[in-house]
């Protein structure tokens, strides 16, 4: 079964190597391979935000891809990322799933930050690849796993693209 992924009909808001942010439908994908900062938190709560009013808060997805080269996240800035997704999975129908591209250690890290953010809450997901997050959310959120799964090697894509670029 082919995939029905239209990347004419992303909207991207972020895209500077280290992190990639666009909307899909009601899915908001975020690609991560370098830092995260304060100021991009801010700007991930503040598209949050948008795509909850647009989707008229019918719910949605929030899909974050973490790459080998993403950076944990500690101190001030890991305690604003848990407020964040605490607040984004207090809506009504929103869900989150995170894929985690890393090597065993660094992935076991990363895997129980999340749980320990949302534990015990089936609102959010975590995963070793695209197509076991598309299979989770086409459950939650009406888009096919196969088109999940385009949509993030897509991103994926636009990430590494930028990131050369930039000479990153």
């Amino acid at each position: 079964m082919a995939s029905s992924f239209d990347p004419a009909a992303v909207e991207t808001f972020i895209d500077n190597g280290d992190l990639f942010v666009a909307s899909y439908k009601s899915v908001l994908l975020q690609v991560r391979r370098g830092p995260l900062t304060m100021q991009a938190l801010d700007h991930l709560e503040s598209i949050i935000h948008l795509a909850r009013t647009r989707n008229q808060h019918k719910g949605g997805a929030y899909l974050g891809v973490l790459e080998e080269s993403a950076e944990l996240t500690g101190g001030d800035v890991r305690a604003r990322q848990t407020v964040l997704f605490r607040k984004m999975l207090s809506y009504d129908r929103s869900y989150a799933a995170t894929v985690v591209l890393t090597s065993a250690t660094k992935g076991a890290l990363l895997r129980t930050f999340m749980r320990m953010v949302a534990f015990g809450n089936p609102q959010l997901g975590i995963f070793g690849n695209a197509l076991e997050a598309g299979r989770w959310l086409e459950k939650r959120v009406e888009m096919p796993a196969l088109e999940t799964t385009a949509l993030v090697e897509w991103g994926r894509t636009k990430s590494v693209a930028q990131r050369r670029a930039s000479g990153i």
